[in-house]
């Protein structure tokens, strides 16, 4: 799939029968949910104008789908502060970041609730870091980002003591950061990863909790299903090894198709992104592998299973969805087709410009609002 656009209606689809299935649900995404890296990443994504479109139409898709919560992606606040927060309030969608501030050193979102689920309380925050060169987004639209770690144990204190009987974190922060964050802070039981788009389908455990990421695009859904007993205790994954297989497997596929790309591609510069994730590949192969010799854990108290559900043809299309969804396509061609055309050597390779370059100036200025509280 080249489109996340695609997956919509398959996700929809998806949630929609297997909520039916289950005492109770949470839908949420780990950011970046609603801008590309730039033009040209995706199908009928062509200019900033359509970046605009596109994340309004996406940010009404995901709240009809049911989506809880989403951490704040800096792709995401390539839109503009203010552009994002309207698109938010607009279809109440629920941004969390515990550690992204204003100038005044105020919080700028909401930084995490408690759940009420199937009569378990649910406690959920957001983190949102990335590397220095990644950062214009962020620093454009007039906030800073504090260190992960202290305000993701002040969130789990805070919901902790609000009763919640399950802490989970939606880490816009990599795969690196995020097994650093489950290493220093104590009470997290699932860590939803975003940023790196490591395909992490067998929870991998620390301490008492468990991390996962799933790929980019929509091109994949993970599913969390827990058991719980009376008296809480540490989730023991009971799907782990037909998990780490099933990764196995998927990571194989993943290295042979980017190595292909590697000898087909004649630009440098895709090719040194193509090697970076092949490494990435690599690592979480050899991690698998590694996992797959220790020994089964015993079941006892409560108990998680995970998979990846990868949104391909073999799930079915919610209907309604998927009309939506060529409406607004058919609107972003109509749209394009009235555009001039770029002047002479205006465009570059997908991927090249800096999202801030095709998103933020298209729309208003970045930087909070005077009179706006956080959510």
């Amino acid at each position: 799939m080249s489109n996340q656009l695609g997956g919509l209606a398959r996700k929809a689809s998806y949630i929609q029968k297997h909520k039916a299935e289950l005492d109770g649900a949470l839908v949420v995404d780990a950011g970046d949910l609603l801008t590309p890296a730039g033009p040209g990443m995706l199908k009928g994504v062509t200019a900033r104008e359509d970046i605009a479109a596109r994340a309004a139409f996406l940010a009404g898709a995901e709240a009809a789908i049911g989506l809880d919560a989403v951490a704040v992606g800096e792709r995401d606040l390539a839109l503009g502060l203010r552009e994002l927060k309207r698109l938010a309030t607009a279809h109440r969608l629920r941004l969390l970041a515990a550690n992204l501030a204003d100038r005044a050193g105020k919080p700028a979102f909401e930084a995490g609730y408690v759940a009420q689920v199937a009569g378990e309380k649910v406690g959920l925050f957001g983190l949102t870091d990335v590397a220095e060169t990644q950062r214009a987004p962020i620093t454009e639209a007039g906030l800073t980002i504090q260190p992960v770690a202290p305000a993701a144990e002040r969130q789990v204190a805070r919901l902790r003591a609000a009763g919640a009987t399950i802490i989970v974190a939606l880490a816009h922060v990599g795969m690196p950061a995020a097994r650093e964050l489950m290493r220093s802070v104590k009470g997290i039981d699932l860590a939803i990863v975003g940023h790196t788009s490591n395909v992490i389908g067998t929870p991998e455990r620390i301490g008492d909790g468990y991390l996962v990421e799933a790929q980019r695009q929509g091109k994949q859904l993970g599913e969390f299903r827990l058991h719980l007993v009376p008296g809480g205790g540490a989730f023991v994954d009971r799907g782990q090894r037909r998990g780490l297989t099933d990764q196995l497997a998927a990571s194989r596929r993943e290295y042979e198709r980017l190595a292909r790309q590697i000898e087909r591609d004649t630009v440098e510069k895709r090719r040194a992104l193509y090697r970076a994730s092949l490494d990435r590949v690599r690592t979480t192969l050899e991690q698998t592998c590694a996992r797959l010799h220790e020994p089964a854990p015993a079941i006892a108290g409560r108990w998680l299973e995970h998979r990846l559900v990868p949104m391909d043809r073999t799930t079915g299309d919610d209907p309604a969805v998927a009309a939506r969804v060529t409406k607004h396509m058919e609107d972003l061609a109509r749209a394009a087709a009235k555009r001039p055309p770029p002047p002479p050597g205006a465009h570059r390779a997908p991927g090249a410009r800096p999202v801030t370059d095709v998103a933020t100036k298209a729309l208003r200025p970045s930087g909070p609002r005077p009179t706006a509280a956080p959510r």
